[in-house]
């Protein structure tokens, strides 16, 4: 005879089997479908699998769904699962406000098809091949106040295959800029129009290629981050933005120019730190600081043999009136080739005694320089630079230049009330001097441990003392 509470539980036990099974059911079912693009359970979540579509067409199409969800919703994430995506033509975020991440850099792995188009579809009148490209359009809601804000993160993007030629008219391109942000491109081209965003890139890998298929620099990047106003197509001129851009913990290899902030960017907030640059052409750049704070610092370059500069700031390329704004450059170790510069710094409004520049405060630097011409800090017309305790060492043709003319531009220099204090080459061979005033300097300070000879002074009223321990 079988009691009621045997009975019980050997119907509890015929229930989870049941249940056991069913559950084995689904999996196994779910198995089979395959991945597929969904909305996570979190609220404005979009999430991305791979299709395993080589030719691009799928990927393209449901990453950009996904963006398009994200926009429509208001704000929201775009989320890409593990794995490899292709992508045929550029990704397209108009007035996206949210985030687009991967599962980790070497998990999340976008690649751009061979022979990928040119194409213009923020209408800017000329272009060149983006991978995927964020602006705001007539309908942006985006304020000083209430900013849209782009958060990059944790993908690889890698280049591999040439793009489409060009720009044949100089040689031919292949090369394209992999991601790229800019502003309002509604109505007529203004200088008083500001675009408001904040732009946060963390955790990314560029991967790029190197070879003369590429066309006249060799690079399959030409630009790997580019965040800018919208760009006159006769002048060159950059409309305004503002905001907060960070760019933090990325590694970028085999690419003409890295990561870029160009154009004006007023009232604003630059951080370009921790990230590692591996043969690129070019490291960090910023342009035309209109009362912005700039912070270039604890970032790792070792540069290409056909390099032009580790970290460059320009003032006055791409604007024509700026108020003054202030860059940290310091903690940065730079490895710099023959030919080339570690820190580049040109300031072309600035006017000794009427027109307050750029101010620029380089300090702890380690600068290697490794062959003949290259140079550890150049600048060419700025005014009261302070340049504390860097240290350069190697072979090159000097330390620290300025007041010399200019290389590209022939342009004789002018500048004023730099102050060089205890800066060690101790381990430096140069050419012309560790420190070299050009002609074109006055007033300014040197406090130098070394010989007298180690300073090339060429300038009127410098101010030079030197130390022997």
């Amino acid at each position: 005879m079988v009691s009621s509470r045997d009975a019980g539980g050997e119907n509890l036990k015929q229930n989870r089997m049941r249940i056991l099974a069913i559950s084995l059911c689904f999996i196994f079912c779910i198995s089979l479908v395959g991945p597929v693009a969904a909305k996570h359970s979190k609220k404005h979540v979009f999430v991305v699998a791979p299709s395993g579509d080589t030719t691009g067409v799928t990927d393209t199409a449901n990453i950009q769904q996904a963006i398009d969800d994200v926009i429509a919703a208001g704000k929201g994430t775009v989320l890409l699962e593990e794995g490899d995506f292709y992508t045929c033509e550029t990704l397209v975020g108009a007035n996206f406000d949210g985030t687009f991440k991967g599962s980790g850099t070497g998990a999340t792995v976008l690649h751009s098809i061979e022979n990928f188009p040119i194409q213009d579809p923020a209408n800017r009148g000329f272009e060149n091949p983006q991978m995927l490209l964020f602006y705001q359009d007539e309908d942006t809601t985006s304020t000083q106040s209430h900013p849209y804000k782009i958060q990059l993160s944790d993908f690889t993007v890698k280049v591999d295959q040439p793009t489409e030629v060009w720009l044949p008219e100089y040689g031919g391109f292949r090369a394209m800029n992999t991601i790229e942000v800019t502003g309002k491109v509604a109505g007529e081209w203004s200088d008083e129009a500001v675009s408001y965003y904040d732009v946060t890139a963390k955790n990314l890998e560029f991967l790029g290629e190197v070879g003369e298929i590429y066309g006249p620099f060799g690079m399959s990047i030409q630009n790997s981050l580019f965040i800018q106003g919208r760009v006159n197509a006769d002048t060159f001129a950059n409309e305004k933005i503002s905001g907060k851009y960070v760019i933090e913990g990325c590694y970028f290899e085999n690419s003409l120019g890295s990561s870029v902030v160009p154009g004006q960017t007023v009232d604003s907030h630059i951080r370009i730190v921790r990230n590692t640059y591996v043969n690129t052409m070019i490291g960090p750049e910023v342009y035309d600081l209109c009362n912005s704070r700039l912070e270039v610092a604890f970032n790792d370059l070792s540069l290409s043999p056909t390099g032009w500069y580790g970290i460059y700031l320009a003032n006055g390329m791409y604007a024509s009136s700026l108020e003054p704004g202030r860059a940290y450059i310091h903690h940065n170790h730079i490895e710099v080739p023959a030919y080339v510069v570690g820190i580049w710094v040109d300031d072309f409004l600035a006017v000794p005694g009427e027109v307050e520049g750029v101010s620029v405060f380089a300090h702890h630097n380690d600068i290697v320089l490794d062959g003949e011409y290259a140079r550890g800090i150049y600048a060419f017309g700025v005014q009261d630079a302070i340049l504390l305790r860097n240290t350069i060492s190697g072979y090159g043709e000097a330390g620290i230049v300025t007041g010399t003319d200019h290389p590209w531009y022939g342009m004789p220099d002018d500048v004023g009330g730099w102050k060089m204090v205890l800066n060690d080459m101790s381990d430096l061979t140069a050419d012309v001097a560790a420190i070299w005033l050009g002609t074109g300097t006055h007033d300014c300070w040197v406090l130098h441990r070394g010989p007298s000879s180690s300073v090339l002074d060429e300038g009127t009223n410098n101010h030079l003392m030197f130390l022997w321990w």
